[in-house]
């Protein structure tokens, strides 16, 4: 295999590992100091901040880490996985995009939810399973060809 289709190879890899959902993601130990959280507390109380932390955690779990929430039955549906009536959970995810807290342009415009720091998570989880699957097959080349008769 050449280094351009090894390296083609990888990239299909994380494109195809980065859209599916995490199991497992990691969460800073301070993010309540966070500036957009303490905004977010400040504004609109601690259940706001649970209620976040719930949103990430969905994001985390859905294939393609996205909410579309652009007609009322996907606002609908998201607002049932937040816990919130529709009206509430418009005010919601408001709020988070006044913090900085989602990715304003994809909400306003496209009426998509996405947390950054998900797409992120997804990205490293994608790269560290890509990697070990080709590590991996090189190590079984390397047996294989050990293993041919001569």
């Amino acid at each position: 295999m050449t280094e351009d289709e090894a390296r083609e190879r990888y990239d299909r890899m994380v494109a195809e590992e980065e859209v599916r959902p995490l199991t497992y993601f990691k969460h800073d130990a301070l993010a309540h100091d966070d500036p957009k959280l303490q905004e977010l507390r400040d504004a609109h109380g601690m259940e706001s901040y649970g209620r976040y932390w719930l949103l990430v955690e969905r994001l985390a779990g859905r294939e393609g880490h996205a909410y579309s929430v652009a007609t009322p039955n996907a606002m609908a549906r998201f607002a049932r996985d937040v816990e919130l009536e529709p009206g509430q959970a418009r005010a919601f995810l408001d709020a988070l995009d006044a913090c900085g807290l989602i990715e304003r342009e994809l909400y306003r415009e496209r009426g998509r939810v996405y947390i950054d720091r998900i797409l992120r998570n997804a990205r490293e989880s994608a790269e560290y399973v890509a990697k070990r699957r080709i590590g991996g097959i090189k190590t079984a080349r390397k047996r294989w060809e050990k293993e041919k008769p001569s």
